[in-house]
């Protein structure tokens, strides 16, 4: 349940407010789409040292650790969307 919310929250504020700009972001998503979760949380774990703010690579990342079975890791990684999403509109 509380994935759920915390999910809803990060797709609100990522869709309505964050573009999406990283190519390895877009790679992640792909990746994910064509069932290769590995390849899609190295892409997106790229997306994150070469820009630490995205919080849409939080969010994708959270969605592959929840198909991969590691509920609190997804968890953790949408509070960290959330949390770097509310500390770039400050």
């Amino acid at each position: 349940m509380i994935i759920k919310r915390v999910k809803a929250i990060v797709l609100l504020l990522i869709f309505t407010v964050i573009p999406l700009h990283a190519q390895d972001v877009e790679k992640g998503i792909s990746l994910a789409k064509n069932g290769d979760l590995k390849g899609a949380e190295k892409a997106l774990k790229e997306a994150l040292k070469s820009n630490p703010n995205p919080a849409r690579a939080h969010y994708e990342l959270g969605r592959i650790y929840e198909k991969l079975g590691n509920p609190m890791q997804a968890i953790a990684e949408y509070k960290a969307g959330i949390k770097k999403f509310k500390r770039s509109r400050r």
